[in-house]
């Protein structure tokens, strides 16, 4: 929420939008970016993913990629779709955008990332962590200071994709692992077993996949403090975002109905 209490949302097919907590109005924030941006102005926001909020009101958020969502045949919004189409195409086209809420420009600050999904900004403000999900790695985008403007790694070679980030409690971050890593991931790089992996499905090949429930805490510098894990999925699993509050933490899941929490105090 921003500081007047209204809810902010990244709408996979509509953009970033609010919901006025006064009226009860759903307000497009930005469904394209700003002719002003630096880079690609004027383009559509085709898959608005995850958000967060920094003191001074910029909202830091992500597209995960420029294959447009749409509707599967039971009309629910299809990301997983979005998400296969754009690992089996290689479409690296991930962003991380900024709208300023006092001038209403939505600018992109950084792009070629293979699926951006989730965003937190750092407790001093410094830079924003975004979690790019082919690849199992966490970037920084460093708003201030010497390097700022430029994209680092935070973290890489995770055992599995990331999807949502948050910040803890203690000043470090919380990090989502929605999937464990797969055998096919090595060759996700080259074209022909890309092409090949699409064509499975048409052929009544369906690969099996692992499961598992997973979050990390990882320090600001990318050290893993610690692991929390349901190794084989059977309490939780697919988690895709993690909040910490009053001592304890909430999961959301990719294809559940429900939401999971344990107590956690430091």
């Amino acid at each position: 929420m921003d500081a007047d209490g209204n809810l902010l949302v990244a709408d996979s097919a509509k953009g970033l939008i609010m919901l006025e907590r006064a009226s009860g109005k759903v307000v497009i924030l930005a469904s394209q970016v700003s002719a002003d941006s630096p880079k690609d102005p004027g383009s559509v926001i085709s898959y608005a993913n995850d958000l967060d909020i920094a003191h001074d009101g910029t909202v830091y958020f992500t597209t995960s990629s420029d294959i447009p969502v749409v509707p599967n045949a039971i009309g629910l919004w299809d990301t997983f779709a979005v998400f296969t189409l754009t690992m089996l195409q290689g479409s690296i086209t991930g962003r991380l955008l900024s709208y300023n809420p006092k001038t209403q420009a939505t600018h992109v600050l950084a792009d070629g990332f293979w699926y951006a999904n989730g965003v937190a900004v750092a407790q001093d403000q410094s830079f924003v962590a975004v979690a790019e999900t082919v690849t199992m790695t966490v970037h920084k985008f460093w708003l201030n200071g010497p390097k700022r403007g430029q994209t680092e790694v935070m973290i890489d070679s995770l055992p599995g994709f990331p999807d949502g980030v948050s910040l803890a409690v203690d000043g470090n971050f919380w990090i989502t692992l929605v999937a464990p890593n797969q055998p096919f991931v090595k060759v996700l790089p080259y074209r022909l077993p890309r092409f090949i992996f699409a064509w499975l499905p048409k052929l009544g090949v369906k690969p099996k996949t692992k499961q598992f429930g997973m979050v990390i805490k990882v320090s600001p510098e990318g050290k893993v403090l610690e692991h929390l894990m349901d190794s084989d999925g059977s309490v939780v699993s697919t988690i895709s975002s993690v909040t910490e509050h009053n001592g304890r933490l909430f999961f959301g899941n990719l294809v559940g109905d429900f939401v999971s929490y344990i107590d956690y105090r430091l």
